[in-house]
């Protein structure tokens, strides 16, 4: 007997692992056909909006499984979504710290220009052209010296709206670098060279930004040349409070001279 039970048990084995094996390709079949009926039945990607112009952006439409409660709002510009939410890549554009109602813009000076309606007509950082112009998209070449930021965007916003809009846009100019305006200061100082007239600065606040005297430097003879005109500056008199009056502020272009 125990013969014949050890003999059934191995002829039942090897039955029983063809039937498992006969069984799992079978489901494969139906696997395969289950998958490609899903592909099929896949409704098809949306074409890409095609611009009219190779200068005006296109914004993707947004998906249908957007949420009901953005319905209705206006697309966010890419370039101010950029700037807003740092998206990567995006550089935002850092304005220098001049004021918009006042600072003149002149050659070499960096600009941007936002048109929040339609990024479109945005300019990335750009330099002003030693003929004092920049250029626009669509809007050509715009003059943008001998004017302050708030001038120019005034400008912009009113052409944008004799040609393009029916409602004045909100137009931002930035100063990202100033390099129109510059003083210089040479001889006896630690750091002699160019430097950027951003803010109002006085002789002596310019003298620091260089970075002090060296061993041998006359601090009581500096002269400061402006054209034809040249002043006289007394380091050691208004270091200590005496004859303020010739601590005067630098304008562009002014030469200091410590011998």
């Amino acid at each position: 007997m125990r013969a014949l039970a050890l003999t059934a048990c191995f002829v039942s084995i090897p039955l029983f692992c063809l039937a498992v094996q006969s069984s799992q390709q079978e489901q494969k079949p139906a696997q395969s056909a289950e998958q490609a009926q899903k592909k099929e039945s896949a409704p098809p990607a949306s074409a890409a909006p095609v611009s009219i112009s190779p200068l005006i952006p296109v914004v993707a439409a947004p998906p249908a499984s957007e949420s009901p409660a953005n319905a209705g709002l206006a697309p966010v510009a890419p370039g101010a979504a950029a700037m807003a939410t740092g998206a990567p890549g995006a550089k935002p554009a850092v304005g220098a710290p001049v004021n918009t109602r006042t600072y003149i813009i002149g050659a070499e000076d960096v600009i941007a220009v936002s048109v929040f309606e339609n990024s479109g007509f945005s300019v990335q950082p750009q330099a002003v052209r030693p003929d004092g112009k920049i250029t626009m998209p669509l809007l050509g070449e715009i003059t943008a010296a001998d004017k302050t930021p708030e001038e120019l965007a005034d400008e912009i916003k009113k052409i944008l709206v004799d040609r393009y809009m029916k409602e004045p846009p909100h137009v931002q100019v930035i100063v990202v670098d100033v390099r129109s305006k510059n003083f210089y200061l040479q001889g006896e100082v630690n750091k002699p060279g160019k430097y950027p007239l951003v803010v109002p600065t006085t002789i002596m606040q310019a003298l620091v930004n260089a970075g002090g005297f060296r061993d041998f430097a006359n601090k009581k003879d500096i002269k400061i040349q402006r054209g034809s005109k040249i002043f006289k500056f007394n380091y050691v008199e208004a270091s200590k409070g005496k004859h303020l009056e010739q601590n005067i502020y630098l304008q562009p272009d002014d030469n200091i001279f410590v011998h």
